[in-house]
């Protein structure tokens, strides 16, 4: 019951505790344990037996999933009668057909209604995981983020350099001034031994000439 609401594009309020079984029925994409993380298996496939995607090796050939996002979302067409792999299946969908994946649960809907219609168990849908927590649209798709990371980084260690050697400057600063403290009282003390000397040679002096 819940599962098809979540379909239909209703979002449920619970007014008791959830379940396992529950928050599983509020998904309208991955299925259960889905997706793996075997790096083997990389890119979306539509199961009607699931109602749901798992994930599946991207050279294995399917049918596709097409449809005009843009002027008529809940119109899907499934390629009957021509398979491919996930690299290819771009070029199964005629323009201004596009391969595609479901943005909301009643696009999941429509493309699973699809499915029925044209007797097929299984389609590509346009999703494919990059690296570990980065999914995509499209065979050459570069995940968003790790640009995004990566001008971070940089610019965090850009900060960090700068901050660096403002320290390092500043410590060397500190160190000149304390060699030249050092140096000082090095030279202050030298003095003071050489005016007790004098001092001295001259008391020395003047008692000699008494006697």
């Amino acid at each position: 019951m819940v599962s098809e609401i979540i379909q239909c594009g209703f979002a449920p309020i619970f007014t008791q505790s959830y379940t396992i079984g529950m928050l599983n029925a509020t998904l309208w994409s991955w299925d259960v344990r889905q997706p793996s993380d075997d790096f083997r298996f990389n890119c979306a496939l539509a199961l009607i037996s699931r109602g749901r995607w798992v994930v599946e090796s991207c050279d294995i050939k399917y049918h596709v999933a097409c449809v005009d996002l843009n002027t008529a979302p809940y119109s899907w067409s499934i390629s009957p009668n021509v398979t491919s792999t996930f690299q290819n299946a771009e070029a199964v969908c005629k323009p201004p057909l596009t391969f595609a994946v479901p943005r909301t649960g009643p696009e999941q809907m429509a493309m699973m209604n699809a499915m029925r219609a044209a007797n097929v168990s299984a389609a590509w849908v346009n999703f494919m995981r990059v690296s570990t927590l980065c999914w995509v649209q499209g065979w050459n798709t570069e995940c968003p983020y790790i640009f995004t990371t990566e001008v971070l980084l940089a610019r965090l260690l850009g900060a960090n350099l700068k901050q660096g050697i403002l320290i390092l400057f500043i410590f060397a600063l500190f160190l000149a001034y304390q060699a030249r403290n050092q140096l000082r009282l090095s030279r202050e003390s030298k003095r003071k031994v050489e005016v007790r000397k004098k001092i001295k040679q001259m008391e020395y002096k003047s008692i000699a000439k008494m006697e």
